[in-house]
């Protein structure tokens, strides 16, 4: 039975009128109506649920698929262990220093020479 609004009561116990078509018992002419326009609703909910159910067992699958490739993506702890520019610079520097060390008597005579001749 309908209720009212916020007073837990019935419209037939407040003494309303029930709204048009609705409501007038086993008897009531226009149930048969009523019911064939609820079958109908059903119908489109339970062709809606099939269509969302397909498209979810699609995106299922692409989920599926892109959780094996995930191992593959470096994670933010990857990100974070990977040298930075101003780290990979200083490599660079330190190995280009030690690669020259065999030069380096002569650029120290070179210096030297420079600072005595300014002097």
């Amino acid at each position: 039975m309908a209720r009212g609004q916020g007073n837990g009561r019935s419209q037939i116990e407040q003494g309303m009128s029930l709204p048009p078509g609705g409501g007038g018992g086993p008897r009531d002419p226009g149930l048969e109506a009523r019911v064939a326009k609820l079958e109908a609703g059903v119908e489109h909910l339970q062709a809606d649920v099939a269509e969302i159910r397909a498209v979810l067992g699609r995106v299922d699958a692409k989920v599926s698929e892109m959780a094996g490739a995930l191992p593959h993506l470096a994670t933010k702890a990857d990100v974070a262990r990977r040298p930075t520019v101003a780290g990979i610079i200083a490599i660079v520097a330190v190995i280009a220093a030690i690669a020259s060390m065999p030069i380096w008597p002569q650029w120290i005579a070179a210096i030297r020479a420079v600072i005595q001749h300014a002097h």
